[in-house]
C-alpha cells in the first residue's frame, strides 16, 4: 500500500534509474502502483511484436480474401509463406503451445 505522503513524491527524490525511466513512459502515479503491486518481484516484458501477434493474426484472418496476401504480407510485415500459416491456423515452427509446456 502507497502511503498518502508519498503522492508528494518528485523525480529528484526516485534513486533507482529503471524506475526514473518507467516513471517518465508511464507517469509517476502508474509506476508507484506497478511498484507497489510487483515490490521486489520481477517481471518480464515481452517484445512490442510478441505482444501484438494475436491481433495481428486476427486482423490478417478477417482481412484475407484468398487474392489479397501479397499486400497484407506488406501490411504487417510477414512473408506470404508465413500469413498463409496464420490464415490456415497452422503451427509456427518454433512457437510453443501450452500443452508443450506440460
Amino acid at each position: 500500500m502507497i502511503p498518502k505522503w508519498a503522492k508528494d513524491i518528485r523525480l529528484e527524490d526516485i534513486q533507482h534509474e529503471g524506475m526514473l525511466e518507467l516513471a517518465d513512459v508511464v507517469g509517476m502515479e502508474t509506476m508507484l502502483k506497478i511498484v507497489d503491486y510487483y515490490s521486489g518481484g520481477n517481471i518480464y516484458f515481452p517484445k512490442i511484436e510478441n505482444l501484438l501477434s494475436g491481433v495481428r493474426d486476427r486482423h490478417i484472418k478477417e482481412e484475407y480474401n484468398g487474392e489479397n496476401s501479397k499486400r497484407l504480407a506488406a501490411r504487417y510485415n510477414v512473408s506470404e509463406s508465413y500469413l498463409w500459416r496464420i490464415v490456415k491456423n497452422e503451427a509456427v515452427p518454433g512457437q510453443v503451445t501450452m500443452f508443450d509446456v506440460v
